[in-house]
């Protein structure tokens, strides 16, 4: 395959933000040709992937999986949340920027942070399965594990803002369209992209905060998936494994923390907060901890 085919649009994250959800509703279009909604393949300066069985090496097997010749015709992209982050995923995309759409979601970072928690434990990422302890004692290695990171996207917007022109990048926040009015928020994105409006996909929310019943089975489990992977079999998703993961989890409540901590939580975020707000030329935010005005979601 030629280099010539790119994907026409990324969601680059951040993370906990809705993502897979916009996904899912892109890919429900009839104009679209969605394959992979997290290939990672740009963001190896991040959380490296390559060595992983079953993940794209190059170039032109990443292509081969996201612009096949069937798409001919077709919109086709993905979403990795860790582009937003990865300063080479955002200068490999700045080269096809003539012809690429750059979608961010956004949303409170406390709560991004606390529910990424979450995700990281179901996906046996993180054991701490207490959000304050797992906070104050960051992975030295694993950046995935330390929250700060993933909360501070201001400079990284900013980033997209300096290689993309702005007509170029759609900023969604959570707490607004995507929570209060998703049709509202689905009629952004297509006409963004340049879609027919005509088609209405189900507007559910996909991948919803979900909590561990027990850390250590939920780590086995995990275990076993990768050794079973290094081996190269593939999963039905009807096994014994898929069956214990389904018992283990369950819909997540509010995960609450002290005052204290959302406290310092704040203080640390509180300039690129005002950042963020800078750059979408906004006086405030729907984000209560840093505004007066706004609410908390739980739905991501």
């Amino acid at each position: 395959m030629t280099n010539d085919k790119f994907p026409g649009f990324f969601i680059i994250g951040a993370p906990k933000c809705g993502t897979t959800t916009l996904f899912d509703w892109l890919n429900q279009h009839p104009d679209t040709y969605l394959t992979d909604k997290e290939p990672s393949f740009f963001s190896q300066d991040i959380v490296p992937t390559d060595k992983l069985f079953g993940m794209n090496r190059t170039l032109d097997d990443y292509l081969s999986l996201i612009c096949p010749d069937e798409a001919a015709g077709r919109m086709t992209g993905e979403a990795t949340p860790k582009y937003l982050y990865s300063d080479h995923a955002l200068e490999v995309l700045s080269q096809h920027k003539d012809r690429i759409r750059i979608v961010v979601t956004l949303r409170n970072p406390v709560d991004l942070c606390i529910s990424l928690h979450g995700q990281f434990l179901k996906q046996g990422v993180e054991t701490e399965a207490n959000f304050e302890k797992a906070w104050n004692n960051p992975h030295p290695t694993d950046i995935r594990r330390n929250y700060a990171f993933w909360g501070q996207f201001g400079e990284r917007l900013e980033k997209v803002f300096s290689m993309f022109d702005a007509e170029q990048v759609l900023v969604l926040i959570l707490e607004e369209e995507m929570s209060k009015s998703p049709q509202k928020a689905y009629s952004r994105l297509v006409d963004f992209l340049g879609l027919s409006q005509e088609f209405t996909p189900n507007l559910k929310v996909s991948n919803p905060a979900q909590s561990i019943s027990l850390v250590w089975l939920n780590g086995l489990g995990n275990r076993a998936r990768r050794r079973l992977a290094r081996t190269g079999l593939r999963f039905s998703g009807t096994g014994v494994l898929k069956l214990l993961a389904r018992a283990n989890r369950k819909r997540a409540k509010h995960t609450s923390v002290s005052p204290e901590l959302r406290k310092e939580m704040t203080a640390l975020f509180a300039s690129d907060v005002d950042r963020v707000a800078q750059l979408l030329g906004r006086d405030s935010l729907p984000w209560p901890d840093f505004f007066e005005t706004g609410e908390r979601t739980d739905e991501a």
